[in-house]
């Protein structure tokens, strides 16, 4: 699978981990708070595929709390 980057580039997906959601490689609460927002504020603009970080294919809480979960445990 493909996702969009930052400047609109398609790139492979296992480029980045599930939650990484500004795409730095690190997962940290900058990611934690975009997926927040994204929650409380969704944008079809966006590609979601780093969101869904529990693979249901949708993006809710559940994502939140599995990648603080992720970041808690340092995976």
């Amino acid at each position: 699978q493909y996702h969009r980057d930052e400047r609109g580039e398609y790139l492979p997906a296992a480029s980045y981990s599930l939650g990484d959601v500004n795409q730095d490689r690190e997962l940290n609460v900058t990611d934690v708070i975009g997926l927040t927002n994204y929650i409380m504020n969704p944008d079809s603009n966006i590609d979601t595929l780093l969101y869904d970080t529990n693979k249901d294919n949708e993006v809710n809480v559940t994502d939140v709390i599995r990648l603080v979960n992720k970041i808690m445990n340092n995976q």
